[in-house]
């Protein structure tokens, strides 16, 4: 399926909604390994 925006008109979300998610979902159980939007600092 091809996308309908070009990667140099897409946003940092939409860039890892559509490739870097998918993939890290794919190799690991995200509810228990990955933790979205970690702060490390106050």
């Amino acid at each position: 399926m091809r996308n309908l925006m070009q990667k140099h008109e897409m946003t940092e979300e939409d860039i890892k909604r559509i490739y870097i998610t998918p993939n890290i979902t794919s190799k690991w159980d995200v509810r228990n390994q990955v933790k979205m939007e970690q702060v490390f600092t106050d």
